[in-house]
């Protein structure tokens, strides 16, 4: 429904790296950056404490008004924005799998500001060089950043959530059951953020043997690690369902697998082209 509602576009997640078009006073430098200058492929927020800039929101916020259309979400501030996609009390149960203890954990306390804890980082904003921000969320399903990912580097790709741009949607996975990452010497988005990724990610092509931005990648290369193509196994939940992990894919059907490199093997996190 997101994609019918924004010109066939799924909520971006994982690093975005997009090139500095507008000064970076621009408070729609986002958005023109990232090629949706009407911002009508992707969700926004306004961020006050960077000049009222429009902010590209977690997929958390950018489906929630399809699985709760009674909450209204305070887009007007990412910070109030953060609490409501978090709070237990309201959309936050769609992103919680009913076979973790997600619901009880504790609070944590950041510069006096209190946060749900295990949180992962779901998605980071670059334009240029420059960092933008990174975004984390509560949830218990890693994301596709092969899909729903953006980067502007030469010979890297992804998909940038265009639906018309996944070759085999019934192989190509949107998101599974899974934890946070926790490996070194990159568990974060950078290093003064302590929040792992929660996405599964190809690795760019750049000095790693055997890898191609052309190829495609599956999860079983996640899995086997061997080849360099994929991270990280660490993501993987080895005892949420004994083994298994459930898989929705992009067409939207979900399948269930057990967690080895055989049953994962045609599982696309990047599809051939």
């Amino acid at each position: 429904m997101h994609a019918q509602d924004r010109r066939g576009f799924l909520p971006l997640a994982g690093r975005i790296r997009a090139p500095r078009l507008v000064p970076m006073t621009d408070r729609e430098r986002i958005p023109k950056s990232l090629g949706d200058t009407g911002r009508v492929k992707y969700s926004y927020a306004r961020a006050p404490s960077m000049g009222n800039a429009f902010v590209v929101v977690p997929w958390h916020a950018a489906i929630a008004p399809y699985l709760l259309p009674t909450q209204k979400l305070p887009t007007e501030d990412w910070d109030l924005l953060e609490h409501a996609i978090n709070s237990n009390r309201g959309i936050w149960k769609h992103f919680m799998c009913p076979a973790t203890d997600s619901y009880n954990t504790g609070p944590r306390t950041i510069a006096g500001v209190v946060y749900p804890e295990n949180q992962g980082t779901v998605v980071s904003v670059y334009l240029g060089a420059s960092i933008q921000y990174v975004w984390s969320s509560n949830g218990d399903y890693v994301l596709n950043e092969g899909v729903m990912g953006m980067d502007n580097t030469p010979n890297v790709r992804r998909l940038a959530g265009n639906l018309t741009r996944v070759s085999d949607p019934s192989s190509t996975m949107l998101m599974t059951d899974g934890i946070r990452r926790r490996d070194r010497p990159e568990p974060s988005a950078f290093p003064s953020f302590n929040d792992g990724w929660q996405v599964w990610s190809p690795r760019d092509p750049a000095g790693q043997a055997g890898v191609s931005s052309r190829r495609a990648v599956t999860l079983s290369e996640v899995f086997d690690a061997s080849n360099g193509a994929a991270t990280s196994i660490q993501n993987f939940d080895l005892n949420r369902h004994r083994g298994k992990i459930n898989i929705a894919f992009v067409d939207g059907h979900v399948e269930t697998r057990q967690i080895n490199a055989k049953d994962l093997a045609r599982v696309y996190i990047l599809p051939p082209l």
